[in-house]
């Protein structure tokens, strides 16, 4: 018994700990996602936004550009 309050005090920890910093979490993403993004486009900025609604957690990721980086293509078959 005394494990599993323990245990659902951890997870509740846990859990505030995660929410506590969300601008620190976006910066984390972004950091992340750029080196990814990079092979696809070239960005000019990369914007991560963290909201909560309810229970879950929502990010939206905005990436600005100039232009896309050439994929070449595959032939018809």
């Amino acid at each position: 018994m005394k494990y599993e309050i323990m245990e659902q005090r951890l997870n509740s920890v846990l859990e505030r700990d995660k929410c506590s910093d969300p601008q620190r979490i976006c910066e984390i993403l972004k950091g992340e996602l750029s080196p990814i993004i990079s092979n696809y486009i070239d960005p000019l900025d990369i914007m991560v936004r963290f909201r909560k609604m309810g229970e879950k957690l929502t990010f939206d990721i905005e990436i600005e550009t100039n232009r896309l980086k050439p994929f070449g293509y595959l032939p018809k078959f």
